[in-house]
């Protein structure tokens, strides 16, 4: 059947699925060779869980680990995990506005240009509930340590005060935990004994803590350390720009030679996010563009999103045609 390609004359309703996820879109003609298309797409809910040993990297040695697990064990009865799941969730929902040329009279190839709007962060990434106990027993560990140095240096730091009820360290123990923040503080700054006492105090709060060393700020070359958050969680979100240029190319046509009611297409292009995406972490550091040298199984990962200064589209339309 032939149709005349005017204003309006009809509008499409297609499904579509790709690579943006599942969705929905509206066409119609503004002329013989233009169509005007918008929709909206949106990635399907699911999990990639990452796993990393309790004792990745710097995070703190086997042996440290192993009786820091003894001496949690006996104060709160659990357990610690022997790794830390992290969860991946995408959250990727975009609105398109796109114009459709058709080149050719046969108007089965086109070429699409246009703007993704959407959510700037499309994905999340948090560490599981079951690696809550490990993430606590660092955060009791470092305020341990904290309070070993003290805020002046001389120790004697208050582990827990509430209304009447305060606690402090042993004095044998907090010996300990001081020594331990000096040996790990000296892995990092080989002058440490030359420097002040002041000095020395501020640095081994910064360093003598146990937490992951993902890499070196890039503003100053010090080394990044992350520790989980107050609530023992380790999370990040992962952003992009709202705004996002498309352009794309596809061919479609009739799935019946006797109508044009029903059609199918298939389309791919890329969405330009203008940058590599940003890895915000829960203390609010970028590691994507604020850190370098980043090391382990992070450091691949964000590698690979560094190349990605677009997003591939790829997706299949099937459309029902109502004339107007």
């Amino acid at each position: 059947m032939q149709i005349d390609y005017y204003m309006f004359t009809h509008l499409d309703v297609s499904l579509t699925g790709g690579s943006d996820g599942l969705g929905l879109d509206l066409a119609t003609p503004l002329g013989d060779y233009l169509h005007l298309r918008t929709g909206f797409s949106l990635m399907p809910y699911f999990e990639k869980t990452l796993s990393y040993p309790a004792s990745m990297g710097d995070m703190i040695s086997q042996e440290r680990y192993d009786q820091l697990s003894g001496v949690f064990q006996q104060v709160t009865g659990c357990q610690l995990v022997d790794r830390v799941d992290m969860v991946v969730r995408p959250t990727f929902a975009n609105f398109k506005l796109l114009m459709d040329v058709y080149p050719f009279e046969k108007k089965n190839f086109y070429f699409s240009a246009g703007v993704y709007v959407g959510n700037s962060t499309i994905a999340k990434v948090s560490s599981t509930a079951e690696a809550v106990p490990t993430m606590m027993a660092l955060n009791i560990f470092n305020r341990m340590i904290d309070c070993a140095i003290g805020e002046d240096g001389e120790g004697g730091g208050t582990f827990i005060e509430y209304g009447d009820f305060s606690l402090a360290l042993n004095p044998e123990i907090e010996d300990k935990l001081y020594n331990l923040a000096i040996e790990r503080t000296k892995g990092y700054v080989k002058d440490f004994d030359e420097l002040s006492f002041e000095e020395q105090t501020a640095l081994l709060h910064q360093y003598g803590k146990y937490s992951v060393q993902l890499g070196h700020r890039i503003s100053d070359g010090s080394p990044y350390f992350l520790s989980p958050d107050e609530h023992g969680m380790i999370t990040m979100e992962v952003k992009t720009n709202q705004y996002k240029p498309y352009f794309g190319l596809g061919y479609g046509g009739s799935l019946s030679r006797k109508s044009d009611s029903y059609r199918i297409s298939f389309e791919c292009g890329a969405m330009y996010w203008g940058d590599s995406p940003k890895i915000i972490m829960h203390d609010g550091t970028d590691i994507m563009h604020d850190v370098t040298n980043l090391n382990g199984k992070i450091g691949e990962y964000c590698d690979i999103a560094r190349r990605f200064k677009v997003f591939p589209i790829v997706n299949l339309r099937l459309t029902h045609r109502f004339f107007l």
